[in-house]
């Protein structure tokens, strides 16, 4: 409860009374009271469940195997019946992005059932139905509360990031893979190129939002996601980051961004160079050491103070582009040297070539071919090819969500999917803030979420990214992040009585017929 003091002039306030020597006493009166909010709202019950999904996704193989998308499809739908309870349904559900997702769910029904396995819909409904409820929560909540779910949401990256670098950095086969003579993190989703979009998306997602919340958890969570992208050796993941990362400094200003994260990615570069010299698989137990004490340094350049003047800044910049720079020639160098030494593995990560990701995409022409308009059904695809040796090839992923999807839906499935995409699209421009905020440093969250849907609708091009309930999570929180405001968002600055419920003036007594208050006291 506060009190207003009215102090004016002694000639033209009313309000004031004066001593005799000549000073003004302000007259204290009581107004209506005005709550400050100085606790954030906590997280309503649909919110909860979405966040302990993606956590349990997270620990259960990125919830791609049934018990686990039982579970969470489960706990969604739960999610779903608590938001329609606590909101009236046309607050979310009636949107273009909705009913696009619920054409291309009847789509897959349908075809289903003309194709003749009725049953293999399921899965596709699923994670479309899980997909829709998750962004219209998320993007239904207030500011304070989007905050908390991103933290929350890049929190469990950070997590799984950590499993990814204890497992190439001891060798534990549960979190990383041995391919090609190189321990590769595969996290506790288990799958190198998932895993990687998964953090990556979030390691974009932490960087934009240091930009107005420079916290020491923040800048420690998106160190250790981007030295988990790294710990993938995920071609598609590395490079998107990067691509995502120059959005975000060309939205945000390079100067603001680099000044927040110039630490963070010269710690995480520190970090994943120590980490590389653990990934032979000839490296010894000191290796491991080496790769803990890269993780502490790192950890502490992240952590350093932030530059405070503008020269500092620019020595910020500066650094990062030498740390860059010089972390691609160091790279250059070793796996030059590891050619040398006769280990191919390094020279496979590097090249940009995949010859068998070529032939599955010849494969999957074929069958769209063979089947243009309703396809060969949901999860009835499976490709087949050649080597050069003579060998037959079969694979039931392309490798290429956008080609699966039409070899699997056919062109009239594939509409319905750019519908789909179009109405995300428009939901992301209509939460789009101004170029003077983002300049400003505003609204830096909405800018890392679109940045991270770019770079997840570009690695679905080179993965089958969508099978992987995890990252359809990931997805869903990110669309939502840049969903425009609520249409009733919670007020967590002030609260305004009702002016309903506020006395008649008209049955107020008048001041001047009060009795007189006797006057303090003078002091000596």
């Amino acid at each position: 409860v506060s009190v207003a003091i009215e102090a004016r002039s002694p000639a033209s306030a009313p309000g004031t009374e004066t001593d005799e020597r000549g000073c003004s006493e302000p007259v204290v009166t009581a107004t209506q009271p005005v709550v400050t909010a100085t606790q954030p709202a906590p997280l309503t019950a649909d919110q909860l469940i979405v966040l302990a999904a993606l956590g349990f996704a997270a620990a259960g193989q990125g919830g791609y195997y049934l018990i686990a998308r039982i579970v969470i499809s489960l706990a969604l739908a739960l999610a779903g019946a608590v938001y329609l309870h606590r909101r009236h349904p046309r607050g979310g559900v009636r949107q273009p992005f909705v009913l696009a997702l619920a054409a291309l769910c009847s789509w897959a029904v349908l075809n289903a059932f003309l194709t003749g396995h009725p049953a293999a819909a399921l899965a596709i409904v699923s994670v479309l139905g899980s997909f829709g409820v998750v962004a219209v929560i998320v993007g239904r909540a207030s500011s304070d509360r989007r905050r908390r779910i991103a933290d929350a949401a890049i929190g469990v990256g950070a997590a799984l990031a950590l499993t990814g670098w204890i497992g190439v950095a001891f060798h534990l086969g549960r979190w990383a893979s041995l391919q090609s003579g190189l321990w590769r993190a595969t996290t506790a989703v288990t799958y190198s190129n998932a895993a990687a979009a998964v953090m990556a998306a979030l390691a974009i997602l932490a960087l934009a939002t240091l930009v107005e919340r420079p916290s020491a958890a923040r800048r420690a969570s998106a160190m250790v996601l981007i030295l988990g992208v790294a710990s993938t050796l995920s071609r598609a993941g590395i490079v998107g980051l990067l691509v995502g990362y120059a959005i975000v400094l060309g939205l945000l200003g390079v100067r603001r961004v680099a000044n927040r994260t110039a630490g963070i990615v010269v710690g995480a570069v520190i970090a994943a160079f120590a980490l590389t010299r653990t990934m032979a698989v000839a490296s010894s137990g000191t290796r491991s050491g080496l790769a803990i004490f890269g993780l502490l340094f790192g950890l502490l350049v992240a952590l350093a103070p932030l530059p405070t003047s503008r020269r500092a800044a620019r020595l910020a910049v500066g650094t990062l582009l030498v740390v860059v720079l010089g972390a691609g020639l160091g790279l250059g160098i070793h796996v030059i040297e590891a050619s040398k030494a006769g280990s191919a593995g390094w020279g496979g990560r590097i090249s940009a070539s995949s010859p068998s990701r070529g032939s599955e995409a010849q494969a999957a022409l074929k069958l769209i071919g063979a089947h243009p308009l309703t396809g060969t059904g949901p999860g009835q695809a499976t490709f087949v090819w050649s080597k050069p040796n003579g060998q037959l090839v079969a694979d039931s992923y392309a490798h290429d969500e956008y080609l699966q999807w039409t070899v699997e839906e056919g062109f009239i499935g594939f509409g319905f999917l750019l519908l789909l995409l179009a109405t995300i699209g428009g939901r992301v421009v209509r939460g789009c803030p101004t170029w003077t905020e983002m300049r400003d440093g505003k609204r830096s969250m909405w800018v890392g979420a679109a940045s991270g849907l770019v770079y997840l609708a570009g690695h679905s091009a080179l993965d089958f990214l969508w099978h992987v309930p995890i990252v359809v999570l990931v997805a869903a929180i990110l669309v939502g992040l840049c969903s425009p405001p609520a249409d009733a968002p919670l007020n967590t600055n002030q609260y305004q009585p009702d002016p309903a419920n506020q006395p008649d003036p008209a049955n107020q007594p008048d001041p001047a017929n009060q009795p007189d208050q006797p006057q303090p006291m003078e002091s000596s």
